[in-house]
């Protein structure tokens, strides 16, 4: 087989895969979606935000899932959860014949949280500080935040890599929407002393020589597979094209076939030979010892479609 007629094969192959797994995953959404809408008919909302979740990880731009989602956690009383994943969806599908009535149930969510919660925003400069409350650190974003917080004395802390703590204390009455700006302030690195350099003596512990023999090897795998490249599968590549410019299709693949063989056959004692040279080497600088490298020799022999290698080491 030519090599352009087994690239378009294997460009196939990989485009029905592709559209396979495509049609795959259409189908597991519409399934998960039909079953979550069951599920909600028949008023069993968790298993449904499972399967809305489901469908959602499937397709992840669907808003539709989004919006079932947000349903099922307002039937579930979840109203942070609720409130938050309506505003996500509006956010992302504005235009929407649904936005009136995921904002009446932003309405309806609100009314719930004000009676014992208020809304906190939090900005700090700069962004990206994590927030604990009560010494607790909160499953929100980091800030700029906006989260639905028990009414009351409450101690917001605020952490950033590279900055000062921030503590400060906010009274906060139900149904208060408050906003909050603050400023962190960064930390003050102490100068580290100079310290005097540790200066450690080589061991002398003598010289081993197995790295070094490891390295040769891989070395004379190495240049054999140069040896099987240069005088095996390279002329045989030549035979081939020689024979699929005369016509003889079947003689031309049979030469082909053979050199690609000894060029897989290059790449595995090519491969294996280098991997053994940088082995042997890193053994040979990090094991005890200022080991001395044996002397090598190497040599390689022609033969008919291959080459023969001999390696010798010296201590």
């Amino acid at each position: 087989m030519r090599p352009h007629v087994g690239f378009a094969v294997l460009a196939l192959v990989l485009f029905l895969l592709s559209a396979g797994a495509c049609l795959a995953q259409d189908g597991l959404f519409a399934s998960h979606m039909k079953a979550g809408k069951e599920f909600v008919d028949n008023g069993k909302y968790a298993l449904a935000l499972e399967e809305f979740k489901n469908a959602h990880r499937e397709r992840p731009s669907s808003k539709g899932a989004v919006f079932n989602m947000s349903y099922c956690l307002l039937r579930l009383k979840r109203y942070e959860h609720a409130f938050d994943r309506f505003q996500a969806y509006i956010a992302m599908n504005p235009g929407s014949s649904k936005v009136k009535k995921a904002r009446l149930f932003l309405d309806q969510i609100r009314g719930e949280l004000t009676k014992t919660k208020a809304l906190l925003t939090l900005e700090t400069d700069p962004t990206g500080a994590k927030v604990y409350l009560d010494g607790k650190v909160q499953d929100v974003p980091r800030t700029p935040v906006a989260f639905w917080v028990e009414a009351g004395s409450r101690e917001i802390t605020l952490k950033r890599d590279g900055y000062e703590d921030l503590v400060t204390t906010l009274e906060l009455a139900p149904g208060d929407e408050k906003v909050r700006s603050l400023t962190l302030k960064r930390k003050v690195v102490a100068a580290n002393p100079v310290t005097p350099p540790i200066k450690v003596e080589p061991k002398t512990t003598g010289s081993n020589p197995w790295p070094w023999i490891v390295a040769g090897a891989g070395g004379a795998l190495a240049l054999g597979g140069g040896g099987v490249y240069l005088l095996g599968a390279l002329p045989q590549f030549g035979d081939a094209n020689a024979k699929y410019e005369s016509g003889d299709e079947a003689g031309g693949d049979e030469e082909w076939d053979g050199a690609v063989g000894k060029m897989y056959a290059t790449y595995a004692l090519v491969g294996i030979g280098a991997a053994a040279v940088v082995g042997g080497v890193v053994w040979g600088l990090t094991s005890s010892g200022p080991a001395t490298p044996p002397r090598t020799s190497f040599g390689i022999t022609p033969l008919p479609g291959g080459a023969a290698a001999s390696w010798g080491l010296v201590f």
